[in-house]
């Protein structure tokens, strides 16, 4: 009896692991306070500019469908949906910053998957860390495969305001790191010599 009961708790325990490991990736990246500044400046769109509100809105309903949708999902998804899911993020942030986000796409294929919630977090990460406050941001994201692999990369010229040396990882950085390896053999890497870049890799055959 002991061991049937002991056998069972381990069963639980693994099926609750893996359930909070397919939410937690959701929980991160959807952030209370943004939801609650995003709704705050749609209120304020709402009488400012009743056109710009309407398509905030839109764009908040893109967003949060995105997070939902991947709290479920055990598999790759299409590089586009992810595109799309990080354009909501950056229009809604532009809804309430007081600073223009300046960003540049080099689309060169969609022809390839990834793990959801990977591409947000990255450019998240270069808008928080490595952006000056009296610098508007400039990012430029670009999509990519050649023979060896498929690629995702969001660069920033601006210098890191983070001490020389300092450790650049965050706990969301480390997870799209570990999402990455664990569901298509891929790797994010980090690169602070010129600016920031922070690249996503998918080795051909990781998309099987």
């Amino acid at each position: 009896m002991l061991r049937c009961q002991n056998g069972e708790e381990r069963r639980i325990r693994a099926a609750h692991e893996l359930a909070e490991g397919r939410v937690k990736p959701f929980t991160e990246q959807l952030h209370p306070h943004f939801i609650f500044n995003s709704l705050t400046a749609i209120q304020e769109l709402c009488m400012e500019d009743p056109d710009r509100a309407r398509k905030a809105i839109q764009e908040l309903s893109v967003y949060l469908r995105g997070n939902i949708d991947a709290a479920g999902e055990t598999t790759l998804v299409p590089i586009r949906k992810e595109i799309r899911h990080v354009k909501a993020y950056l229009d809604l942030l532009q809804a309430d910053a007081p600073r223009n986000i300046t960003v540049s796409w080099n689309i060169r294929t969609l022809d390839f998957r990834i793990p959801p919630l990977s591409m947000q977090p990255l450019v998240e990460h270069v808008i928080k860390f490595h952006s000056p406050c009296t610098v508007d941001p400039a990012l430029a994201i670009k999509v990519w495969q050649d023979d060896a692999a498929d690629y995702v990369s969001v660069h920033d010229d601006a210098e890191s305001e983070c001490p020389e040396g300092a450790d650049h990882r965050t706990a969301s950085l480390d997870r799209v790191a570990e999402r990455l390896g664990a569901i298509c053999n891929g790797s994010l890497a980090y690169d602070a010599d010129h600016g920031t870049t922070l690249t996503i890799t998918i080795p051909k055959g990781g998309n099987a």
